[in-house]
């Protein structure tokens, strides 16, 4: 995991982000203290990228995509750094080439086992037939409830039955081998999984390891910062299951400040709003427990439930409290808490901005290496600035190397200029 912040004002983005990345492998799992999550997506334009969740993208490490990006890149700027984004999710579509094909049919095999553990993790001892007709019913009920999900931009015109076509012995073998029996489930049953499974893996919502790709700072256009975040899982069928989320843009009115917690955000949130997201949850959910027992005894004392009209109306008004009290929360923490903070930082200087950024990450730190929790969040955090005038500027970076001894590296980062001085590595 990762601890992560964008603070933007009128005057300039501030990116900063831990060092901590969770390595899994066969033996366990580690935490290392040495990873780069902030790069510049171009040598000579103000524009940056924070990676969170998987540093990797079908095994391949974003920081050797962002570099060969980078490097193509050149010159070439856009009008706005959705642009940016847009060119760069191109150029990861053009080189799908890259990933092997052994993880893109895993993917197959992957959802479909997902679906099985979630549907049968309760009826391992079921009789076979039961479970069988088990399975229809939730894949139906799933099916339903996911009908309102959009399909991810690159899957519109990739249909079930090309998906059938190709991957149904693959799924049947699935099924086989979870349970050790051909026989439970019939034909229909297993065509209803690959229909399941068809629709995990064209539908915008993610079960796999997915990354983050955040951008931000100025296209050419642009006089206050921007930024946009896209989803990006796993590659299908030499297509890319991603989300983009819609830009958002610093003006000098309406939306003149803006703070984006990223990752772990539970320290970023509880700052920002006054309460911690855990415990407003459980607030919530103590809230509708309460009301619910409410109004079964309103309903007793009334012998409501053999008056439909009784019900409703007692119902609606349990419902009405609940809101009440919800409502009443929400403004309290915007008035209190979230208001005065925007406000802040949309008058703040870039030194206050880069204290506060640091400050979060690093609280959010030492809450990890206070708790019993694994420490996945740590090391040293790397800030970067990116103003219209001044480009991307480093605040803090680690290097593996030293500047003193790596002169030539510096002259190849700018092959035809001058300067000495690396802007991105």
């Amino acid at each position: 995991m990762t601890a992560e912040i964008g603070i933007f004002n009128k005057t300039c983005a501030v990116l900063a982000a831990d060092s901590a990345i969770t390595v899994q492998h066969r033996s366990g799992r580690k935490v290392l203290n040495t990873a780069n999550k902030i790069f510049t997506i171009s040598k000579y334009h103000p524009v940056g990228i924070m990676i969170h969740n998987s540093a990797q993208f079908a095994g391949i490490p974003w920081e050797v995509i962002i570099k060969e990006y980078r490097n193509q890149l050149g010159r070439r700027s856009f009008p706005t750094v959705s642009d940016y984004m847009g060119n760069f999710l191109q150029f990861l579509s053009d080189k799908v080439g890259w990933v092997k094909n052994e993880y893109q049919e895993y993917a197959t095999i992957f959802f479909s086992k997902y679906i099985l553990d979630a549907i049968s993790s309760d009826l391992r001892n079921e009789g076979l037939q039961i479970l069988g007709i088990y399975y229809e019913q939730r894949i139906d009920l799933v099916l339903s409830q996911r009908q309102s999900l959009s399909i991810c931009d690159e899957f519109q015109d990739y249909t079930f039955e090309s998906f059938k076509t190709s991957y149904l012995s693959n799924i049947k073998d699935v099924a086989v081998s979870y349970w050790g029996e051909q026989s439970i489930l019939t034909e229909e049953q297993v065509l209803k999984l690959a229909l399941l499974t068809y629709d995990l893996i064209v539908k915008s919502e993610f079960y796999e390891a997915f990354s983050g790709l955040f951008f931000a700072g100025y296209g050419d256009d642009q006089i206050f910062p921007s930024y946009q975040e896209c989803l990006i899982g796993w590659v299908f069928e030499g297509r890319i299951r991603k989300l983009v989320h819609d830009p958002v843009e610093i003006d000098s009115i309406h939306n003149t400040s803006s703070i984006v917690p990223l990752a772990q955000t539970e320290v970023a949130t509880t700052f920002l709003k006054g309460i911690d997201p855990a415990l407003e949850v459980c607030l919530h959910n103590a809230l509708n427990a309460s009301m619910s027992k409410i109004k079964l005894w309103i309903e007793s004392q009334f012998n409501a439930t053999n008056s439909p009209d009784t019900s409703k109306t007692v119902k609606d008004f349990i419902d009405s409290i609940k809101s009440s009290i919800i409502s009443a929360i929400e403004e309290d923490k915007t008035i209190r808490h979230v208001n005065p903070v925007i406000d802040s930082v949309s008058h703040l200087s870039k030194e206050d901005l880069i204290e506060l950024a640091e400050s979060i990450i690093g609280l959010t730190s030492l809450k990890q290496r206070v708790s019993l929790k694994e420490e996945s969040v740590g090391g040293p955090v790397d800030i970067a600035v990116i103003t219209k005038g001044d480009g991307f500027v480093w605040i803090k970076r680690k290097h593996y190397f030293s500047k003193e001894l790596n002169e030539t590296y510096f002259q190849k980062y700018f092959p035809n200029e001058t300067t000495t001085q690396s802007q991105g590595e």
